[in-house]
């Protein structure tokens, strides 16, 4: 059994949350948003100073005297100064790392580009006590914390929704498909509605808003089974309980905003034509041009849902109804929707089963690697 001093450390920089821990850990001990802030003006923090930076849950305490920024956006890093921020509170404040020697797990979104990965290479080397660091594609490692090396993993995240085929631990890069819509999309949608129907909870400001309306969100909002049935019913009322104070009601809103996964244009916005349901076909059609259809079926056995927002209840049986009604030649029997336990984590949690393991040891890239070899070196251990 590892314990701490024999543990790597996993850090998944997400564009929601930050996630980390040691890799004996089952689940992460650090979670935190992915958020800077740094004072509105000189005057709202007395002593501190302007370009001071407060970090995920220190920033959310001081949530009325700071302005917000995100470092990472669909997957995508956007300041990586505030990203290294990130990565130095966590070990700094946060794990409180005195180790001088240790290596850190960084699994990565599908679509990473090379450029950024060398840069987090560059970055994390900057730290004197890393020793090596393992970079790894996410959809993998997810379906490892289950047990799996073959799939078609769905994530649904913060803002971004993929589908990644994996085969014996490979992802099958012709079928990647990504869709710019998550959690704080059915948030804004949500807020939107409710903005609609009950306009004095327009006085919120916006990032407190937002957090109000996130909770509402997971706690009270669903996803329609039967679109076509559900959609001409309305649900019982719902009662939310407000922090400041007084309550709110909420009905049809509550399937009406995670609608947007599978109809993002059901509110007007025509940035993404494609649903969920739609991506995940083009995927398995792919497989099906390119492996075959029997490579494809095997996989659609293995449809897998992670994420924090595909805990929202009626994900699975929607998404295996749409692909029942869009793969004509497929019968319902062969695809299987999986929704496991814990799968907000499950990135997290793959990627501390795989730190050590034997099979694993040749893809980290150790700082000797990296000063003989230069930043390029990741990419000889990069699945």
């Amino acid at each position: 059994m590892l314990n701490e001093a024999d543990s790597e450390i996993i850090l998944d920089v997400g564009s929601g949350y930050c996630k980390a821990g040691f890799s004996h850990e089952d689940v992460p001990s650090v979670v935190f948003p992915t958020i800077v802030g740094r004072p509105i003006s000189e005057d709202v923090l007395p002593g501190v100073a302007l370009d001071e930076k407060f970090i995920g849950n220190e920033a959310k305490l001081r949530k009325d005297a700071l302005t917000f920024s995100a470092p990472v956006r669909r997957g995508i890093v956007q300041n990586w100064d505030e990203w290294m921020g990130v990565v130095d509170h966590v070990l700094n404040m946060e794990m409180k790392i005195e180790r001088d020697d240790f290596g850190i797990v960084l699994p990565q979104p599908t679509t990473t580009n090379r450029e950024s990965l060398e840069k987090i290479a560059e970055m994390i080397f900057e730290i004197p006590k890393v020793n090596r660091i393992f970079l790894a594609r996410s959809a993998p490692m997810a379906l490892h914390a289950f047990g799996m090396t073959s799939g078609l993993l769905v994530s649904i995240g913060h803002d971004v929704s993929s589908c990644v085929p994996v085969l014996q631990g490979n992802v099958l890069e012709e079928g990647i498909r990504e869709l710019n819509i998550g959690g704080s999309d059915i948030t804004q949608t949500l807020k939107m509605l409710m903005k609609e129907q009950k306009p004095t909870l327009s006085s919120f400001r916006n990032f407190f808003h937002d957090d109000i309306t996130k909770a509402m969100m997971e706690r009270l909002c669903y996803v329609m089974v039967n679109e076509n049935r559900d959609s001409r019913t309305s649900p019982r009322p719902r009662t939310y309980s407000l922090p400041t104070g007084g309550t709110v009601n909420l009905g049809r809103e509550r399937f009406l905003a995670p609608e947007i996964l599978f109809k993002p244009g059901l509110f007007g916005d025509t940035s993404n034509a494609k649903g969920l349901q739609e991506i995940c076909c083009e995927s398995i059609e792919a497989l099906r041009t390119n492996k075959g259809e029997e490579e494809a079926k095997s996989l659609c056995q293995n449809v897998v849902l992670v994420g924090g927002t595909s805990l929202l209840p009626g994900i699975p049986e929607r998404l295996k109804s749409e692909l029942v009604h869009l793969l004509p030649w497929l019968s319902e029997n062969e695809i299987t929707v999986q929704a496991p336990q814990r799968r907000q984590y499950a990135v997290w949690r793959g990627a501390a089963q795989m730190a050590s393991l034997n099979s694993t040891k040749s893809r980290w890239t150790t700082r000797q690697d990296f000063e003989k070899y230069g930043p390029s070196v990741v990419h000889r251990k990069y699945l």
